[in-house]
């Protein structure tokens, strides 16, 4: 393959097969622009600006081995509430499971 079109842009489909021909990687600027964003790395963030304090307990506490319940005690809230903090951390800060919100923890969030 060296190269990718929208089919929608017929002006640029024979220019793009001469190029290809010719040995040039071909993108319609739909794949560049597609490509660009994905790759565009992602902002830092200001932790004390977009994580609250009982944010910042509840990954402390999911990042020493507790589960729902246990930081529900611990913090004095219900289960629903803990589950529904980690969802929306895992959200906020664009992670799959509770193993990378503790990985997050301890990789940015924690005092040396």
């Amino acid at each position: 393959v060296k190269g990718y079109l929208i089919k929608q842009n017929l002006d640029a489909i024979i220019p793009s097969v001469k190029a290809a021909h010719n040995g040039q990687v071909v993108f319609g600027t739909e794949i560049v622009d597609t490509f660009t964003q994905m790759m565009a790395p992602a902002p830092e963030m200001t932790f004390s600006q977009t994580l609250t304090e009982r944010e910042l307990q509840i990954i402390k506490e999911v990042a020493t081995g507790k589960n729902n319940k246990e930081i529900a005690e611990t913090l004095f809230l219900s289960d629903g509430t803990v589950r529904n903090y980690i969802s929306q951390l895992l959200e906020k800060l664009a992670l799959r499971d509770r193993t990378q919100l503790a990985i997050y923890y301890y990789q940015h969030l924690r005092k040396s």
